[in-house]
Formats: C-alpha cells, structure tokens, sequence
C-alpha cells in the first residue's frame, strides 16, 4: 500500500464519503502506518477538512483493528472449509468481525490503564 493509493482507494471513495454523512463531528482514527501518517495523507485530510484522531506513537493501541484482523484470518482458515461457496464465505466474514472486534477489548483498556495513559 502506498499513500497515492491509500488516498485513491480508502479515503477518497470511502472515508470523505462517510465522513460527509456524519458531518461535523466526524474524527477519522488511524494508525501511525506510513501510507496513513504520510505528507500528502495528511495534506489530503486537511484539504477534505476531515479531523484526525492523533495517536501517541508508543502508546498503548486502544484501536482493535490490528487485533481483529489477526484472528480473523485465522478463524477463517478454521471455518473455511464448512464454506463451500464465495457467499457462504462472505456471509460468515461480518460474524466473525463483530465477534473480534470486542473480544479482546477488556486486555487492551487494562493495558492502558496500567500505562497510566
């Protein structure tokens, strides 16, 4: 992922969108990637006028996101072959999201609050 194509592909079609719906108090969160935390990223949210959750860079990470991918491929190696079609499949990715999304949530607060941060 590049950020020329982080920006054609997420933000223009998808984060500016969504963002407008919300309005004002929309706050885009993302993590300190390079692709995400790049220049022109950044240049292109300010021009959009699309707010930025900042992220300490050591701190903590409260977002779930790198946590739900992580188990969510490897539940889906474990469920994939009860699939036997791209929909099947399809329709099992937002349970298993959702139920990723919160698991691990309770270990992460603690993490912070041991951080005292």
């Amino acid at each position: 992922m590049t950020a020329a194509r982080y920006i054609a592909d997420i933000l223009e079609p998808h984060v500016v969108l969504f963002g407008s719906l919300i309005g004002e108090n929309f706050i885009y969160m993302r993590d300190n990637a390079w692709p995400h935390a790049a220049r022109v990223v950044t240049e292109f949210l300010q021009n959009a006028e699309i707010d930025i959750l900042r992220w300490p860079a050591t701190s903590p990470d409260l977002n779930p996101i790198e946590y739900v991918w992580d188990n969510k491929g490897w539940q889906i190696q474990q469920r994939r072959m009860s699939c036997r079609t791209l929909q099947q499949l399809e329709n099992l990715l937002p349970e298993i999201w959702i139920q990723n999304l919160f698991e691990g949530l309770p270990r992460r607060i603690l993490a912070v609050i041991r951080a005292r941060g």
